[in-house]
C-alpha cells in the first residue's frame, strides 16, 4: 500500500511539571512523541495520544516543523510571533479536542494560509483554561500574519467569544512583548 507524504515533516513534543529535570531546564523536560512523514502516519500518532481533554493540567504539547524546536530561541522562531486563543474548561471538552486536530490538520494540509509562515502549534492546559497558539516566523509580515489569523478563525470552531490574538515573540529589546499587536 502506497502511502501519501505530507508536504513538509512534523514532530508532536510533550512537557509537563512530571518532565522538568530537577535543575529545571525547560528544554531537557521536552520529550519527543513522534515525527510523521505521511498522512498515515499522522493519523495513527494522533489515534495513540492524549485527547487535550485527558492531559494533566500543566501539560503541553508541542507540534512543529521538523528541525525546529518550539521554543523562541530557535532561528526559524526568534522573529516570530503567535496567534493565541483561549478555551476555557468549563467549555465543552470536545471542542477543544476538535480545536487542536483542526489546527494540527491545518498544518500538515497547509491550509492555515501562508504556509511558509507556520513554525508549529501549542497547546497549554492550564487549571481554568487551556492556551493554543500558532506560531508563525515573521511577526513583520503583517498581510500574511494577518491571512493566517483569518484562517485560523475559519478553520477552528472557536464561536464568536473567543478572542484571537496575535504577540511577537519579543520586542526590539529582547523582551517579551507585552501586548497583542492584532485581533481578528
Amino acid at each position: 500500500m502506497d502511502k501519501h507524504p505530507l508536504h513538509r515533516t512534523w514532530t508532536l513534543w510533550y512537557d509537563s511539571k512530571k518532565t522538568l529535570p530537577n535543575g529545571g531546564d525547560w528544554e531537557a523536560s521536552l520529550v519527543h512523541i513522534n515525527t510523521v512523514d505521511y498522512v498515515e502516519d499522522f493519523w495513527v500518532m494522533h489515534n495513540h495520544t492524549k485527547r487535550p481533554s485527558q492531559l494533566d493540567v500543566g501539560a503541553n504539547y508541542h507540534f512543529f516543523r521538523k528541525g525546529i524546536k518550539p521554543m523562541w530561541e530557535d532561528p526559524a522562531n526568534s522573529n516570530g510571533g503567535k496567534w493565541v486563543f483561549t478555551v476555557a474548561l468549563k467549555e465543552d471538552l470536545q471542542r477543544l479536542d476538535q480545536v487542536w486536530e483542526n489546527m494540527m490538520l491545518g498544518a500538515i494540509g497547509e491550509y492555515l494560509d501562508d504556509a511558509d509562515e507556520i513554525c508549529g502549534l501549542v497547546l497549554g492546559k492550564r487549571k481554568a483554561q487551556t492556551k493554543v497558539a500558532v506560531w508563525t516566523s515573521n511577526h513583520k509580515d503583517i498581510p500574511a500574519v494577518g491571512r493566517i489569523g483569518q484562517k485560523i478563525r475559519e478553520e477552528a470552531p472557536l464561536g464568536s467569544n473567543i478572542v484571537l490574538e496575535y504577540f511577537p515573540h519579543r520586542d526590539g529589546s529582547g523582551a517579551e512583548f507585552p501586548a497583542a499587536i492584532m485581533k481578528v
